[in-house]
């Protein structure tokens, strides 16, 4: 009851009002807003609090900290019927610097465009395409502090007929967190102009000690230097999210609910709502149900864009997944992600 009462808090919370600025389009490198990995598509994108795999170093570089091997995905992504998304991560732990290093290279590129001059003639074709690298490193620590009641009361503990529940008490901010940031380099280019920046990610994961299964996220996306085309530069598409996400766990099976709040620099914020059911298939083999839910493109596309659905197959050390969003009269978008374990 608690988990449901906070995704309808964050929902609330993310309703249609004033952003910082309400120049929806006034920024450049809008592509920067298209996420990473097929499991996050089903989910909703409500990934910002469950950050696994090396995609987290898009969604929350903090999430780089929970790999516990090194990691390679890829994801492809085809929408709006002529653009083609490719993303590709890997994260690596390194003991000697007491966290994990993760790279990630995006590249986007649409179907070609007749080149036209300023006369209106046709002078060749032209491939718009779009480019950035990321570098990302995060490490985790424990927070606060345990302590057994014994110690709190010393030798007064065993007083002769006092009853005491013999449980632990812990400071309120005791837990798992786990910090993360990475710098990116990225690179448009639209017939004869490019333009290029260098933006920062960061963010923080933190799962209490006092409720089990609870993550809480907080991370910023795409701060940087504007970029400029001809004359005058135009800021990226910075945006702040705050996500929660909570897991629960029985013998051979597992469901995990996510909710996510995003804060953009240009445009209303909107709400993320994603769960997932996994459970085994065979020896060594499982299998996940996705679904998701997000606000971002009701108004603008079509109602039923707000759904999103995929399903996730893992063998051994390997995992095949799939996305879906229906976007309307620009068709559907899906995603295809393949990831191995080393």
């Amino acid at each position: 009851m608690r988990t449901i009462s906070l995704a309808v808090l964050l929902l609330c919370l993310a309703r249609p009002g004033a952003a910082f600025l309400d120049n929806t389009a006034g920024s450049a490198g809008q592509f920067l807003q298209i996420g990473a990995g097929a499991r996050a598509l089903g989910m909703g994108e409500a990934y910002g609090a469950v950050a696994e795999g090396p995609e987290a170093i898009y969604w929350n570089p903090a999430g780089l900290a929970l790999a516990s091997a090194p990691v390679f995905s890829y994801t492809r992504t085809e929408f709006a019927r002529f653009m083609h998304h490719d993303f590709a991560a890997y994260a690596h732990p390194v003991a000697p610097i007491k966290g994990t290093l993760g790279v990630s290279l995006t590249y986007l590129s649409q179907e070609s465009m007749t080149l036209l001059s300023n006369a209106n003639a046709d002078v060749g074709k032209f491939t718009p395409h779009s480019e950035v690298l990321s570098v990302g490193y995060a490490t985790k620590f424990e927070a606060g502090e345990i302590k057994s009641m014994k110690d709190y009361f010393g030798e007064s503990w065993n007083v002769p007929g006092l009853q005491r529940p013999l449980h632990d008490g812990h400071e309120p901010w005791t837990g798992t967190v786990m910090l993360g940031a990475a710098i990116k380099f990225l690179r448009e280019s639209y017939g004869r102009r490019h333009a290029s920046a260098v933006a920062v990610d960061g963010g923080v994961l933190f799962r209490p000690v006092g409720v089990r299964g609870l993550t809480l996220g907080l991370a910023f996306r795409h701060a940087g230097e504007s970029m400029k085309f001809v004359y005058e530069g135009q800021p990226l598409p910075v945006e702040i999210d705050l996500g929660s996400a909570y897991e629960w766990r029985w013998r051979r099976s597992r469901l995990l609910a996510s909710a996510d709040v995003n804060l953009p620099f240009y445009g209303p914020p909107d709400g993320k709502l994603g769960v997932e059911y996994s459970m085994p298939l065979a020896t060594n083999a499982s299998i996940g149900f996705r679904l998701g839910f997000k606000t971002r493109t009701v108004g603008d596309i079509d109602p039923l864009s707000a759904f999103t659905a995929g399903v996730g197959v893992g063998v051994r050390s390997m995992t095949l997944d799939f996305g879906a969003q229906p976007a309307g009269v620009l068709g559907e978008t899906y995603k295809v992600g393949l990831g191995y374990k080393f």
